[in-house]
């Protein structure tokens, strides 16, 4: 005697924000939005601005109004894609910055956002000597 079963799994998945739009970070709905990006980059030369040669900071955590985290990549850029217009504060959290590098004033760069606006922040992590 042969025993056969037929079954079959079926899964649904409610999601209630479907079909609605996300609020932008720092703000509720119906505000304007735009997006902040940078690069944290170990800055060989010392000058502060970014060089070709440059390396960047990976891993790194970057705050944004001190609520909102991202994570650098391997090149050290972060992206915040989804941010209410107006003024914010973008903090770098040194913990993960490679020995003997450093960021001045926490890292701490207040930027003014206008909708639809895309702000592009650099970020330089000087040796300490």
């Amino acid at each position: 005697m042969v025993n056969r079963s037929s079954a079959f799994l079926l899964s649904l998945r409610f999601d209630a924000s479907a079909g609605s739009r996300t609020a932008p970070l720092g703000n509720g709905f119906g505000a304007g939005a735009g997006s902040i990006a940078g690069r944290i980059f170990l800055d060989a030369v010392g000058d502060g601005m970014l060089h070709a040669g440059d390396a960047g900071a990976a891993d790194v955590t970057v705050l944004l109004d001190g609520r909102f985290a991202a994570t650098t990549d391997g090149s050290g850029r972060f992206e915040f894609p989804l941010v209410a217009s107006g003024p914010h504060e973008i903090r770098v959290v040194p913990d993960n910055l490679p020995l003997p590098w450093a960021v001045a004033d926490d890292g701490r760069r207040t930027v003014i956002l206008h909708t639809r606006e895309s702000i592009d922040v650099d970020i330089a992590a000087t040796r300490i000597r």
